[in-house]
């Protein structure tokens, strides 16, 4: 995770990230296999949990700004090297709403 995302992202944020995304139950369950299949699965023999490429695939999207990060995890988004906070800034080309997210891509053509 932490070489495809663009901020600093340790298992703390991992661990948020499936509590917010609701992927699998709490430790501790009662039934622990009640996950989101698409994302992750229960292994009763060894009683842990495994999560699919596609989850890895939704938290690098989720992550890609500043501000995902920061709703999927409850924390700033902080760079790699540094540690500073990191706000997300406007990609050239690409307009951002009021919430600071990307409204196109920079290619697309205004219909008249």
């Amino acid at each position: 995770m932490q070489a495809r995302v663009p901020y600093r992202f340790t298992t703390d944020d991992f661990q948020r990230a499936w509590k917010t995304l609701q992927v699998r139950p709490a430790t501790g369950a009662a039934d622990p296999e009640r996950t989101d299949e698409r994302y992750c699965t229960y292994y009763t023999r060894h009683r842990d949990y495994g999560y699919r490429p596609a989850y890895v695939e939704k938290l690098v999207r989720e992550c890609a700004t500043a501000t995902g990060f920061t709703r999927l995890t409850g924390k700033p988004a902080r760079d790699k090297v540094t540690g500073a906070l990191v706000e997300d800034q406007p990609i050239e080309g690409i307009p951002a709403d009021s919430k600071g997210e990307h409204t196109g891509s920079a290619d697309s053509e205004t219909s008249a």
